[in-house]
């Protein structure tokens, strides 16, 4: 049975961690699932599951996860959790793994993406994630 992560920011294809999550990718589709879409002044997207607004992106198939997680794990870090919800892509509805935001205080700060899209990146290329600071 084929693992699914559900990309909705810097992990996208084009985006600027794609790189970290290509290598271990069989192959990517539009998607979307349930949730409010925030963004952060350094440059990244955050999501809180539920509700009945949209956030698109991606889903990506995953060669091997076991051995795509760690690294992506830490690229995360301790302000997302990866958890397993159900998304919808236009083949109908598939279980994958999402990063999302542990904290609804740090969700707070980000700015709601309207649309739910997040197409943005950071110019200046930090590595840092929110909540590290």
């Amino acid at each position: 049975m084929p693992t699914y992560l559900f990309v909705y920011g810097t992990l996208r294809p084009g985006q600027a961690a794609w790189p970290r999550l290509a290598p271990h990718a069989r192959g990517a589709e539009p998607a979307w699932c349930h949730g409010r879409l925030v963004a952060f002044p350094a440059g990244y997207p955050g999501v809180v599951l539920g509700g009945d607004r949209r956030v698109h992106g991606e889903l990506v198939e995953l060669i091997d996860p076991e051995a795509a997680w760690p690294a992506l794990d830490v690229y995360e870090g301790d302000a997302y959790a990866r958890v397993e919800r159900a998304v919808e892509t236009v083949r109908g509805p598939v279980t994958a793994w999402i990063y999302e935001l542990r904290s609804p205080a740090l969700a707070a700060r980000g700015a709601p993406v309207p649309g739910g899209a997040w197409s943005g990146s950071d110019p200046a290329g930090r590595t840092s994630r929110p909540g590290d600071d």
